[in-house]
């Protein structure tokens, strides 16, 4: 699957692949021949975000401040700071990683927290808040099977 979303990226000329010698030498970078590196061409990960989003043919809900994130009768309840919740059949939090500063994933609270392994929970509380985006996205309850395979 991450396969086809890399192409997509590429084709469409939202990203263009990065040669693997041009990248620095770091632990946290993915080496190997499973890997692809990719860079934006223009507006970088948040034009990436975009071009997954109108492929999936998304209803898209921006400028909200999530506060709570739960499952109710297989959607999703999503609770903003301000304004009514809303229910959707899946949810892409576009946030900066955990760590000090603004908005981040330490702020969104609510039932999604029991999805993740205790391994999941531990690699979100350890990435670091910089330039970098994270990006979380919660699925129909039923698609979890098909994540795992």
């Amino acid at each position: 699957a991450s396969a086809g979303v890399a192409e997509l990226l590429v084709t469409s000329g939202v990203c263009a692949e990065v040669p693997a010698a041009l990248l620095s030498e770091t632990p946290e970078r993915p080496r190997g021949a499973g890997w692809r590196h990719l860079a934006g061409t223009a507006g970088g990960v948040n034009d990436a975000l975009k071009r997954l989003l109108e492929e999936a043919g998304a209803e898209v809900h921006c400028e909200r401040r999530v506060a709570s994130l739960d499952e109710q009768r297989g959607q999703w309840r999503a609770r903003p700071f301000e304004g009514p919740p809303g229910l959707f059949d899946a949810v892409v939090l576009a946030v900066p990683g955990c760590g000090a500063g603004g908005d981040n994933l330490n702020k969104v609270r609510g039932g999604y927290e029991a999805w993740l392994s205790a391994e999941q929970g531990r690699a979100l509380a350890r990435a670091e808040h910089d330039a970098r985006w994270a990006f979380a996205l919660f699925l129909a309850p039923e698609s979890r099977a098909r994540c795992e395979a």
